[in-house]
C-alpha cells in the first residue's frame, strides 16, 4: 500500500525560490505542497488552514524572519508541525536548533538532500510509533553538530551506532544515512539518552533499541533494522556491563 504524500507548506519571500522548492518537493513523490506564501505575516494563518506535517521555512525574510515565525509556531503549536529551515547561511544553525528544527537545508540543496529529509521524517514517525507501542514516553530531542559542509541534525531515535576514528565520529542512522562530524566520541556520548545508548568500546557506541544479539565468542554486538544487520566489537568485560545495562533498563535481546 502506497503511503500518503507528506503534507508540506513553504514560506519563502523570494517568488522564484518558492517556485523552485515547490517543484522540487512535488517531484520527490514523497510529499506535496498544500500551501505556500511569500508573505511571512500570514504564516500562522496558513498553518492553521492547511495543518501541514512539515513547514519549509526561509530564515532571512524582511520584517518577520523565519526564526520569529518558528518561535510563534513553538508557542502556539508545540513541536509539531516539523520545521525545516531553508537558508543560504549556516550562521543561524545553532539558533534554529533552539526552535526544535527538524532539519536545516543550505541553499542551494539538491533533490537528493531534500529526499533524505523527507525519508528521515517518515522513518522518525515509524520509529516513534514503535516506541509508543513499547510504552516509551521519553522524547530524546534532536542533536545538532557542525561539519565541513555546515550543520547536521541528528535524531537519536534513528541512530543505530556511532563509530570513532581519531577526532572524527560517524553516525550510522536509518534509513541508510551516514553523517561524519569533527567531535570526539566522548563528547557525543554525554549528549545521548543514557537509557538507550551504550559504549561498547573506545571507538563505538550502540543504540540498544536495535540490539538483537550478543556474540560472546566473536566478541560482537549484532544490531538489526529492516532486515539489515550491523556489527561492532565488544570485550568480554563490556559484555557483562551491557547485560546489566539491558536488565536495568528493562530491555530484552
Amino acid at each position: 500500500m502506497r503511503e500518503k504524500p507528506i503534507k508540506t507548506i513553504i514560506i519563502e519571500d523570494d517568488p522564484e525560490a518558492l517556485y523552485l522548492l515547490t517543484s522540487l518537493v512535488n517531484s520527490t513523490g514523497l510529499a506535496e505542497v498544500c500551501g505556500s506564501t511569500t508573505n511571512p505575516a500570514v504564516a500562522i494563518e496558513l498553518i492553521k488552514s492547511t495543518s501541514p506535517e512539515i513547514i519549509f521555512l526561509d530564515i532571512r525574510m524582511p520584517n518577520v524572519s523565519g526564526l520569529d515565525i518558528a518561535k510563534e509556531i513553538k508557542q502556539t503549536h508545540g513541536k509539531k508541525p516539523y520545521i525545516v529551515f531553508t537558508t543560504a547561511s549556516v550562521d543561524y544553525a545553532l539558533e534554529a536548533f533552539e526552535y526544535s528544527a527538524f532539519d536545516y537545508l543550505l541553499k542551494p540543496f539538491s533533490a537528493q538532500r531534500l529526499r533524505e529529509t523527507l525519508t528521515r521524517y517518515r522513518s522518525t514517525l515509524s520509529y516513534s510509533a514503535e516506541r509508543t507501542v513499547k510504552n516509551s514516553a521519553e522524547n530524546d530531542g534532536v542533536l545538532i553538530f557542525k561539519n565541513t559542509n555546515g550543520a547536521v541534525f541528528i535524531d537519536p531515535v534513528n541512530v543505530i551506532m556511532i563509530t570513532a576514528d581519531g577526532n572524527y565520529s560517524t553516525f550510522l542512522s536509518v534509513p541508510n544515512r551516514t553523517d561524519t562530524v569533527t567531535i570526539l566520541l566522548g563528547t557525543i556520548e554525554n549528549q545521548l539518552p543514557a537509557n538507550r545508548f551504550f559504549r561498547t568500546s573506545r571507538s563505538a557506541i550502540i543504540n540498544t533499541s536495535f540490539l538483537t544479539k550478543i556474540d560472546s565468542k566473536q566478541g560482537q554486538c549484532i544490531l538489526t533494522k529492516n532486515g539489515k544487520e550491523y556489527r561492532c566489537e565488544i570485550s568480554k568485560e563490556r559484555i557483562r556491563l551491557l547485560m546489566e545495562f539491558m536488565k536495568n533498563s528493562g530491555q530484552d535481546i
